[in-house]
């Protein structure tokens, strides 16, 4: 390896390094990984930085004497293979850290009910009268209520979520939604639930809101689903972690 060779292998290392620490200093981090990732995190933020230091001090053997003598394909097929590094790097830098939405959410499809409750927080949740939906809470919930819809018909409901239409949503309906996460960005869902009322028609899509209603259920295509009879609808920011996180 040329001493060229290693001082790029060394910028690319500590490209990786600084990139996550940029992303750790911002609190960004939380749209690509879950908590319980973060562990994974830090160690390669380590690898990342040692090999780095390494290749910038010439502690990597030289395989070979470095000659200029290279033929031009190798040459070419070197050049790409570390482009493919450095440009996930600059773009890393350079762009915003953009929020998943709506148009993802098409792609993507949306789950009414993923998580199996607990038995304290079930019995909790069947026992409430009112339940408002905690940010750390939502699939959780969710899920429970889509599991056992009858034992939560008729109770009031509270929760934040974006606003999310497909083409079979009627005027008077919305998916109030939000993106779970389990382990990174590449393995998140959608999480949400079906909401109706004349006062959700003007809603748009990505809109962010806090809406509270009535849990009824539905019959779509031969399947029973959870709906909300949507009562009050307030608008609020994006929260400044706009995901969830499945345990």
């Amino acid at each position: 390896m040329s001493s060229f060779q290693s001082y790029i292998r060394g910028i690319i290392f500590m490209g990786f390094f600084l990139l996550i620490v940029k992303l750790l200093l911002t609190g960004n981090i939380q749209h690509f990984i879950a908590p319980r990732m973060m562990k994974f995190m830090y160690v390669l933020m380590a690898i990342a930085f040692i090999l780095g230091s390494v290749h910038f001090l010439g502690l990597v053997k030289k395989q070979g004497s470095a000659c200029s003598c290279c033929r031009p394909q190798r040459k070419k097929r070197t050049f790409i293979t570390y482009l493919l590094f450095i440009l996930p790097i600059v773009t890393g830098f350079l762009f915003h850290d953009n929020v998943m939405d709506a148009s993802i959410a098409e792609k993507r499809g949306i789950q009414i009910g993923t998580a199996q409750a607990s038995t304290g927080g079930y019995e909790a949740l069947i026992d409430a009268e009112r339940i408002d939906i905690q940010e750390d809470e939502i699939v959780f919930t969710l899920g429970a209520i889509s599991n056992d819809i009858d034992l939560f018909v008729g109770k009031e409901i509270s929760f934040t979520g974006f606003i999310y239409r497909d083409s079979n949503t009627k005027d008077n309906e919305i998916y109030v939604a939000r993106f779970g996460m389990a382990c990174c960005v590449a393995d998140s869902i959608v999480v949400g639930m079906l909401g109706k009322g004349d006062m959700v028609a003007n809603l748009k899509n990505d809109e962010w809101v806090r809406v509270t209603g009535k849990i009824e259920k539905t019959v779509q295509n031969g399947l029973t689903f959870p709906i909300i009879d949507v009562q009050e609808v307030q608008e609020v920011n994006m929260p400044a972690n706009p995901y969830v996180y499945i345990d």
